[in-house]
């Protein structure tokens, strides 16, 4: 009987021993695999790549989220992969191009199931109190300026853009993330992100986390400003 015990003691101490010896490895892999990820984002310095990063943290899967710049398409992907086929996507811009190339996207790189509820609505972000209802979002985006490629004078301006954050400051849920990418390399842009930073700084600290990203030494790169939301107690 004593062997026995002494026998048995040995193997779960193997176990034992084994199942620690596996999650410190893979836990040194996850942080490899952090630093590897912040490595190459650092290397490539891209403020555009940082909703990627904080878009999975703030959204669950069924949860709502807004693009109120929808471009290209890119922000908006970035949200309904985050959010599932059980989720809600509403997504707005001015051009007709920039909804088709939106649209085009998404279906291209996700899968039928994986495909959120999905409004794209023709219209400035200012109005987007008419097209959500009494909706709220857990992340809102917005990613200023103009659409690469096309005419740079139909870009976002300070005053649709501070009526759009009033907007979104309202339609945030506790606990949710306000993305607000800035360029100030096209006719309005430094205007548009002076307005759009003072804006942001006269939030009730008792309320909101505000932050602002830049690159220090590219003046002409887009900086970045959040706002998260406090849960209240």
């Amino acid at each position: 009987m004593m062997t026995r015990l002494g026998v048995a003691g040995t193997h779960r101490s193997t176990i034992f021993n084994h199942t620690i010896l596996c999650n410190h490895a893979s836990r040194s892999m996850a942080v490899r695999t952090q630093a590897s990820h912040a490595a190459r984002w650092l290397e490539n310095a891209r403020l555009t790549d940082v909703l990627g990063m904080l878009g999975p943290s703030i959204l669950q899967p069924g949860d709502t989220a807004i693009d109120a710049t929808c471009g290209n398409g890119h922000d908006t992907l970035t949200l309904s992969r985050c959010v599932g086929g059980g989720g809600r996507v509403v997504g707005f811009d001015i051009s007709a191009a920039a909804l088709q190339a939106t649209r085009r996207r998404l279906e291209e790189e996700l899968a039928p199931e994986a495909m959120p509820e999905l409004k794209l609505v023709h219209a400035g972000h200012e109005t987007m109190p008419e097209h959500l209802g009494h909706d709220s979002a857990k992340l809102i985006c917005f990613n200023l300026g103009y659409l690469p490629g096309s005419d740079k004078t139909e870009a976002t301006r300070a005053g649709s853009s501070l009526a759009a954050l009033s907007h979104a400051f309202d339609i945030l849920q506790p606990g949710g993330l306000l993305s607000v990418m800035c360029y100030t390399g096209h006719p309005g842009g430094v205007e548009e992100t002076d307005a759009i930073i003072s804006c942001l700084s006269e939030l009730e600290p008792a309320s909101w986390v505000v932050t602002q990203l830049k690159l220090l030494n590219r003046p002409s790169a887009p900086l970045l400003c959040t706002a998260w939301k406090r849960v209240r107690k």
